[in-house]
């Protein structure tokens, strides 16, 4: 069975998501509050390596709902990727906050329109697998296999 390019875009791009995020969450643990970045970190070394292991956390559920969907265990494929959603963005908010005691920096936009286009995916990827599962004709059976509709 051919796989659909809507999920298959979508588990590609989460698996991109979750990676940027590992490394951002990797650099946190290692450097703690004196990674370079704009506007600088504010939060202490502790705040940060904890944000640092949240990030790993989304990473790893990101790449593990691609997975899911990829291998057409759809049911909890598409749960987990909405709740990894939801939790990627929330993250961000939180994360912001934390370290930068501004919630919505300037990367926030970038969260959004990955999560917006992700979902979108996501949608149109499930729709279109309850168009085919609904199309798909089954062979006719009748009294032991037979097809009796030509009487």
């Amino acid at each position: 069975m051919k796989k659909n390019i809507y999920i298959v875009i979508a588990s590609i791009l989460m698996i991109l998501t979750g990676i940027l995020r590992g490394l951002g969450g990797v650099l946190l643990i290692l450097k703690g509050n004196t990674v370079p970045v704009e506007p600088p970190i504010i939060a202490s070394n502790l705040i940060s390596k904890l944000c640092g292991i949240g990030l790993i956390i989304v990473c790893f559920l990101f790449v593990y709902s691609a997975y899911l969907l990829l291998n057409r265990k759809y049911r909890k494929g598409f749960k987990l990727s909405w709740i990894v959603i939801g939790l990627f963005l929330i993250g961000g908010i939180v994360n912001g906050y934390l370290l930068f005691k501004n919630p919505f920096v300037q990367d926030q936009i970038i969260n959004f329109s990955a999560s917006i286009l992700i979902g979108i995916l996501l949608l149109i990827g499930k729709n279109n697998l309850n168009k085919t599962t609904a199309n798909k004709v089954l062979p006719k059976a009748g009294l032991n296999g037979f097809d009796w509709t030509f009487v």
